[in-house]
């Protein structure tokens, strides 16, 4: 039978395993593991890597690096509930004008955006606030 080596693992990674196995010891059934564990994780990732991080906590790497992505962007994850609806309501007068996207990034997450009373300008202005004042 082949033996395993198992290697100590560095001081900050072993108390980011405990806190994971105290965790999993503690929740009953499958639930979401919570953003405080998620940052640790996030934050053993960028000190040891990924990959190693992964092994010991036993994560799924294309989830924590979404996080890890998602920390750097200043943006959700992937992993946090979308926001259902929201209904931008223009300020005083008639409305003159109508605009649907429908967006769609590689992953097959989709948007669909439906604007009335907006000028073209109002629209633009729009998008680069929510790009972070990139056009």
């Amino acid at each position: 039978m082949r033996q395993r080596r198992t290697l100590a693992l560095p001081a900050g990674l072993e108390h980011a395993r405990q806190r994971f196995e105290r965790w999993r010891g503690t929740r009953g059934g499958r639930r979401r593991i919570p953003d405080s564990l998620w940052a640790t994780a996030a934050q053993a990732a960028r000190q040891f890597g990924v990959h190693r991080t992964c092994r010991a906590l036993r994560l799924n790497s294309a989830v924590l690096n979404s996080r890890i992505e998602a920390d750097r962007a200043g943006g959700p994850s992937r992993t946090e509930a979308p926001i259902p609806f929201v209904e931008l309501v223009p300020a005083g007068g008639a409305r003159q004008s109508e605009c649907v996207m429908e967006l769609e990034d590689p992953s097959g997450t989709r948007m669909r955006i439906e604007l009335k009373g907006m000028s073209g300008t109002d629209l633009v202005a729009l998008v680069s606030s929510l790009r972070g004042g990139r056009a």
